[in-house]
């Protein structure tokens, strides 16, 4: 079994180091799928039994939960990759509580009066958790680390290039607009579709806007999020909102 200490102190330092982070490590523990599912999920019906187990997440009280499969044991650099991204997620969550977990999936809701809110804030965590993880990769003496950094945002990159190679003219027909406003037709589509597709590629619609405003403090952005689907498919309307705060 690795040493998930080990790997979480190397993860911490390598984040604390490019992101000049204030806050402690924290607090984790480790089960293995089964002891998961029986101790933290208790699952109440046959359904709970089928949903998909994270490999690590922070809990409501910020605390990190690991949860190791022996038998699809995970390289060490991908353990360090995914406590840096779980790593984003606590700084967001100490700088921010409207971003956590608790928080988000309250209003995320598809009737939800809020629910715009919700999905952008859901899409901007994980983008901007995949980008720390991403930027502490590459301060990383390890070769094999900055090679899976690269090759995993490679694969976020891909599935948006693949979504707009398939989606962008059958919106641009349908809304009857250039192919090229690309910002523009994504926004009418998410405003139509309630948010469903920005929900359910959050990781990779988050990373991208992450990378458009990545010349801007990650800090600044996570106590500022964006809350509609404008200031997240419009970034000039994200960025003068940012300019005019202190």
């Amino acid at each position: 079994m690795p040493d998930f200490k080990a790997e979480l102190d190397y993860a911490y330092e390598l984040v604390r180091r490019r992101f000049r982070i204030d806050f402690a490590k924290p607090e984790f523990s480790v089960f293995s799928s089964d002891d998961f599912i029986d101790k933290v999920r208790q699952p109440k019906s046959m359904k709970d039994f089928f949903e998909p187990i994270p490999n690590m997440f922070i809990d409501n009280k910020d605390h990190l939960m690991v949860v190791y499969d022996q038998k699809q044991p995970s390289k060490d650099y991908e353990l360090i990759y995914s406590f840096m991204h779980e790593l984003g997620h606590f700084w967001e969550f100490r700088l921010n509580r409207e971003l956590t977990s608790d928080n988000v999936f309250s209003i995320i809701d598809y009737h939800h009066p809020q629910r715009e809110k919700g999905v952008v804030l859901f899409a901007f965590s994980e983008g901007i958790a995949e980008l720390i993880a991403q930027e502490s990769s590459m301060i990383s003496e390890s070769a094999s680390l900055k090679q899976f950094s690269s090759d995993h945002g490679k694969e976020r990159q891909d599935g948006l290039d693949d979504f707009l190679k398939h989606e962008l003219d059958l919106l641009a027909y349908v809304y009857k607009s250039d192919r090229e406003n690309e910002s523009e037709l994504l926004l009418k589509f998410m405003k139509k579709n309630n948010g469903l597709t920005l929900e359910v590629n959050a990781h990779v619609f988050g990373y991208d806007f992450a990378l458009r405003h990545k010349d801007l403090s990650v800090r600044k952005m996570i106590m500022h999020p964006p809350h509609t689907y404008s200031d997240f498919f419009l970034p000039e309307a994200y960025r003068q909102k940012l300019s005019k705060l202190s």
